[in-house]
Formats: structure tokens, sequence, C-alpha cells
């Protein structure tokens, strides 16, 4: 599972059904909306094994870094009380992956960072660049494993034994 966390508005996608959402809280009060990330995703982390979280170095605002402090928080306890790793992916370092997507300012041009995601997704669609960036965080890690020489030699090992 794939999560691009925000207090109004946090996408996740879910690798094994090939499914994207988001979690509208944009009407909901700060601890409802805190109530509503966390029952949301609680749903779907019976079938899970790991999260990955996009994670962000610093903030220039202080309300809005304890503000997702909280929504991580939040995502943490779930994510470990199911028995699931969660890691935090940083923003420019799944954004490094893609080559074009930097080049898109979200906010001002969502439609082609949406259609530039779901070239990069296999031709998933989307509903908002919140589910296309937690899919995209998926990709990236995928692609970063398959190029690690620790993914070359794990490869090697199971042809060796016969695939197991």
């Amino acid at each position: 599972m794939a999560i691009d966390p925000s207090l109004r508005s946090t996408g996740y996608y879910l690798n094994w059904c090939d499914v994207s959402g988001v979690i509208d809280c944009s009407k909901t009060s700060h601890t409802g909306a805190l109530l509503r990330i966390g029952q949301q995703i609680e749903n779907h982390l019976a079938s899970c094994e790991l999260v990955l979280c996009e994670d962000y170095t610093f903030s220039r605002h202080s309300r809005s870094t304890s503000t997702m402090g909280e929504v991580k928080g939040i995502l943490t306890y779930l994510a470990r009380s199911h028995g699931a790793p969660i890691v935090g992916v940083n923003v420019q370092t799944w954004r490094s992956i893609f080559p074009g997507i930097r080049d898109i300012d979200k906010k001002t041009n969502s439609d082609a960072y949406i259609e530039l995601a779901s070239n990069i997704c296999d031709g998933k669609r989307f509903t908002s660049t919140d589910d296309a960036d937690a899919c995209m965080i998926y990709h990236a890690v995928v692609r970063l494993i398959e190029k690690s020489p620790m993914h070359k030699l794990v490869a090697l090992i199971q042809e060796m034994v016969g695939g197991e």
C-alpha cells in the first residue's frame, strides 16, 4: 500500500488489487479528518504487508509540520498494529525516478500531471493528483528495488534453486 498523506485529501494506492482512491476531508473538522483517515486506511490494512508513505525532509510552515506529524502518527500506529512495516519515501527521491514529473506544477496543471502519472502507472486512471502520487510512490519504490544489486542476487539464487 502506498499513501500520499494530507489532512484534507489523502491519496492511497492498493497494489494487490490495483485500486487507488482519495480520502476527502476538505469539509471536515481537524479531529474529524484525522478520524476519517484512520478509519478508511484501517479498512485496507488487513491485506497489507508493507505501507509506503510519502515523507518530507522539512516544511516551511510549522503548522503543516505538526499536522503532518499527526496524520503520519495515526498511519504509523495503524500499520504497526496490523503488523505492516511503514517506510517513509522522501518526495524528492520518488519524483527523481520519473523524468518530467518535476516539470509540471500539479496545482496549476493537474490534468497534465495526472496524464503523466497515468503513463507511469500502466494506464491507470486517477481522480486527483493525490491518488496519482500514491501510485507513483509505489512504482518508484518498485523501480528502485528492481535496479538494486540485491534484487539481481535474489533472482540469481532463485534461478539456481529452481525458482523457489
